[in-house]
C-alpha cells in the first residue's frame, strides 16, 4: 500500500507521535514485508514537516529574498519552514564568526538547520579557503551544534563571465573551482552541500542563455533565486520539488525546469559530496536516516 506524502502530514499533524508510528507499522505489517517494517522504523524523524532554518550570509541571500522564497515553495509542498537570516552586504564567514550578533542569534533558539554562504570568490582561493573560510565555518558550525541544528554549505555559483583577475576566464571555470572549494571545506568540516552552483551550472549546460543572474553578473535573478530555493529545499526535506505549485512570478515552464534541474542535481548525485550520503530518490520515496 502506497500511502501519499500528503495524507502522512496530515496524520502526523492530528495524532501524538506514538500513535503514528503504530498506524504506520500496522499499515506496512499488513500491506508488505517485515524489511519493510524494518525499513519504516529506520527512517527515524522522516516525517518531520517543520523546520527551523538560520541563513548567514550576504547579498546573495537577500536579493530576491532566497529565505522567503524557501519558505513559500515549502509551504507549496505541504512542509513549514520558517527561516530567519543574517545577510550583510559582502561580508565573509570569518566576520560572522566574529560578530556578536550573528553569535547570539545562532544561539538565541533551536536550529534544524543553519545554512552558511560565502563570500562569492573567497573559496576559489586555496589559501583564503584554508585560512579563512574553513576556520571561521568551523567556528559557526560549533555554535550552530550547540543550538541542535545541522549545518548546510550554501555552494554559490560563478560570475557570468567568470573572474578573468584571477585566471577563470568564464563562468564554468571559475564554477569548477567553487566546486571544489566547498568540496574540500565539507570534507573537513563533514558538513552538508546544497550545490547551487552545480544547479546553476546544469541549467546552463541545457540553456546557455538562461537569465540566472542580475545586470551585474553576480548576483542572482529572480530564477537565479528560485532555483536556489528548489536546491535547499531537496536538500533539507530530501524530496523532489517537481510538481510543487508555487510561481514566484515566473512562469510555469520555467519553475518546472528549474525543480527538474534542482531536484535531479540533488537527489542524483549525492556521491559528490560525502555528507549527503542519504540515500535520496525521486518524489514518493523517503531517503533512509541520516545516521552521521
Amino acid at each position: 500500500m502506497d500511502l501519499s506524502r500528503k495524507a502522512a502530514k496530515g496524520i502526523k499533524g492530528r495524532c501524538p507521535h506514538f500513535l503514528i508510528c503504530f498506524l504506520f507499522i500496522f499499515v506496512l505489517g499488513h500491506c508488505t514485508s517485515e524489511a519493510a517494517v524494518e525499513e519504516f522504523l529506520s527512517k527515524g524523524d522522516s516525517l518531520k514537516t517543520e523546520f527551523n532554518v538560520l541563513f548567514i550570509g550576504n547579498s546573495f541571500i537577500f536579493f530576491n529574498d532566497l529565505p522567503g522564497t524557501l519558505s513559500e515553495l515549502a509551504e507549496a509542498g505541504d512542509y513549514t519552514i520558517k527561516a530567519q537570516s543574517i545577510a550583510t552586504p559582502g561580508w565573509t564567514l570569518e566576520q560572522h564568526a566574529q560578530s556578536q550578533t550573528t553569535l547570539s542569534k545562532i544561539a538565541q533558539q533551536h536550529w534544524d538547520y543553519v545554512v552558511l554562504q560565502e563570500q562569492s570568490v573567497l573559496p576559489i582561493y586555496q589559501r583564503d579557503r584554508r585560512q579563512r573560510m574553513y576556520p571561521a565555518a568551523r567556528i559557526l558550525q560549533k555554535k550552530a551544534q550547540r543550538s541542535g541544528a545541522k549545518v548546510i554549505l550554501l555552494m554559490t555559483w560563478g560570475r557570468k563571465n567568470g573572474l578573468k583577475d584571477a585566471g577563470y576566464r568564464n563562468f564554468n571555470q571559475m564554477q569548477t573551482a567553487l566546486t571544489e572549494g566547498y568540496r574540500e571545506v565539507a570534507s573537513k568540516l563533514d558538513a552538508i552541500v546544497a550545490p547551487v552552483g552545480v544547479a546553476w551550472k546544469n541549467v546552463l549546460a541545457e540553456k546557455p542563455f538562461f537569465p540566472l543572474w542580475r545586470s551585474d553578473g553576480s548576483h542572482p535573478s529572480k530564477q537565479g533565486t528560485y532555483l536556489a530555493a528548489c536546491v535547499l529545499y531537496s536538500t533539507m526535506i530530501k524530496e523532489s520539488s517537481e510538481g510543487i505549485d508555487f510561481a514566484s512570478g515566473l512562469s510555469r515552464e520555467t519553475n518546472a525546469f528549474l525543480q527538474g534541474i534542482a531536484s535531479k542535481t540533488v537527489l542524483e548525485d549525492v556521491r559528490s559530496f560525502p555528507k549527503n550520503e542519504m540515500k535520496w530518490t525521486m518524489k514518493g520515496t523517503v531517503p533512509k536516516r541520516d545516521t552521521h
